[in-house]
């Protein structure tokens, strides 16, 4: 694509958020429709390396906050448990 519409570190904010669907999984359809941007251009942008490049490091960015968030959850989840454990064993909890 024109490098002058497009650039990694500052795409247009149709374009990022294009980038930002493509990322979390939407279909060309449903990410052209997140961007507000025609099919047509969602399918042109698909086909530029650089942008392709940007999704993809968005893709493992998405991944490892979503995993911190997982690790976190657990972690808390463990401490309930353990909290609840201690609890029911002097009053049964059915």
């Amino acid at each position: 694509m024109n490098a002058s519409r497009y650039t990694p570190t500052r795409p247009s904010a149709k374009i990022a958020r294009l980038a930002e669907g493509f990322a979390l999984g939407k279909t060309q359809k449903e990410a052209a429709a997140y961007a507000g941007v025609s099919p047509r251009t969602a399918r042109r942008w698909q086909e530029d390396p650089e942008f392709r490049a940007a999704v993809t490091k968005l893709r493992h960015e998405t991944f490892e906050h979503t995993v911190s968030q997982v690790t976190a959850a657990g972690t808390e989840a463990a401490a309930v448990i353990r909290d609840v454990m201690r609890t029911s064993q002097s009053d049964a909890i059915l």
